[in-house]
């Protein structure tokens, strides 16, 4: 990845691009130190787990329930935005588009 992408994707997980160049010794942060900053954010994000005892299941209008299945990764990037399993049930409009356009991480519970 270019310096550019990697500074894009830092600020999409919401890392402050401008305090990591501040600590970095030359001003400037390195691919390297973007790269662990990034790598420690996603870690963050996928840490963010659901019990299996409080798996979220999202009811469609017709009644069907669905929930994320166990192999699905815990965030996904939704329009060019990272969100957890729980943010996306809890996003009406996001998860409705899963259920409708047969999204292959959710099932459907019986």
């Amino acid at each position: 990845m270019t310096k550019k992408e990697l500074e894009q994707k830092a600020k999409d997980l919401g890392i402050d691009v401008e305090a990591l160049h501040a600590a970095s010794d030359n001003q400037k942060a390195t691919n390297k130190e973007l790269e662990a900053a990034i790598k420690d954010k996603e870690a963050e994000l996928n840490d963010t787990e659901v019990d299996s005892e409080e798996v979220a299941v999202y009811e469609d209008k017709r009644g069907l329930k669905w929930s994320f299945k166990p192999s699905a990764p815990k965030t996904i990037n939704i329009d060019g935005k990272p969100m957890t399993q729980q943010e996306i049930m809890d996003d009406e409009s996001v998860i409705s588009e899963l259920v409708f356009g047969n999204c292959n991480f959710l099932t459907q519970n019986h």
